[in-house]
């Protein structure tokens, strides 16, 4: 009785990631799909691209450029700042060194022009 109350509790210990890794996947496609162009939801998309940056660093550059995209629209420079950094970040996880510095020098650069 023991054994086998031990091996449910241990399946079902093995489902939980599987599932937690699922719903991970499914947020960043929500997100992806139905962000407006919002400060809060250019934050929203930021802090999920430092989310997958070290573990899937192409879902973390796509959800960077599309926070970039909403802040050039906007005219939001500190949304931008921090969006270039987060797919500077991206590319250098993928192994891009030189698009990486390029988003990084181009923060930089927006960042000493408003000092």
């Amino acid at each position: 009785m023991k054994s086998l109350f031990l091996l449910l509790i241990l399946a079902a210990k093995m489902v939980v990631p599987i599932y937690a890794q699922n719903v991970k996947s499914n947020s960043a496609r929500y997100l992806l799909e139905n962000t407006t162009t919002d400060t809060n939801d250019i934050w929203l998309l930021l802090n999920s691209s430092e989310e997958y940056s070290f573990t899937k660093p192409d879902t973390g550059l796509l959800l960077a450029q599309k926070a970039l995209h909403f802040s050039r629209d906007l005219h939001y420079i500190r949304g931008e700042i921090y969006a270039l950094n987060s797919c500077g970040s991206a590319f250098q996880f993928m192994g891009d060194y030189p698009q990486a510095l390029k988003n990084q020098f181009e923060a930089l650069q927006i960042s000493r022009d408003i000092k």
